[in-house]
């Protein structure tokens, strides 16, 4: 389901974006700035996308997730009318064919 795969791809995102984070820190420790406020700005600024990133994603994802449930629904509802129209166009009512399930039920045990 491509919802499911939304969410793997905001947690590919999640580690690449910490991964590139780590690297920053780890270069910026070797050339002596971790401590300067411009760098230290533009990480925290980094982060605060990432984040920002990540939560607005997370809302994206949750409400398809509700959209998808709701259109299953009544996906299921629709189905289940058209049959009901369909019988009674035929003329075939819920009692006789929930008698006729039974029976063959029975009879194929």
């Amino acid at each position: 389901m491509r919802i499911e795969k939304a969410g793997e791809y905001v947690e590919l995102y999640r580690s690449r974006m910490a991964a590139m984070q780590e690297g920053f820190w780890e270069l910026a420790a070797r050339h002596g700035v971790v401590d300067d406020p411009g760098f230290r700005g533009v990480l925290d600024r980094v982060a605060a996308d990432v984040d920002e990133n990540l939560r607005g994603a997370a809302v994206v994802i949750a409400r398809l997730e509700d959209e998808d449930r709701e259109l299953t629904v009544r996906q299921a509802e629709e189905l289940d009318t058209f049959a009901r129209e369909r019988r009674m166009r035929s003329g075939t009512s819920d009692q006789q064919l929930g008698a006729a399930g039974t029976v063959q039920r029975e009879g194929g045990l």
